[in-house]
């Protein structure tokens, strides 16, 4: 019963998760498009430890969800 609720809620939230990464890594590289423009590099190291983050959270959401496919 909860492995069926479980995978229906994978099947749910990962296209969620998938798009809300697509719209964060757009807004990162607009952060980084500002900072160079501007010249400040403090947002870039920022920016990129939120990628790093963001990619890796992705990676192990798609890791667990590919287990239930």
């Amino acid at each position: 019963m909860l492995s069926i609720l479980g995978r229906g809620l994978i099947a749910v939230l990962n296209p969620v998760v998938k798009v809300m990464n697509t719209l964060l890594a757009s807004v990162i590289s607009v952060a980084n498009a500002f900072s160079k423009a501007f010249g400040g590099s403090g947002i870039e190291k920022t920016t990129s430890s939120v990628s790093s983050s963001v990619g890796e959270i992705t990676s192990g959401i798609e890791d667990t969800a590919g287990g239930f496919d």
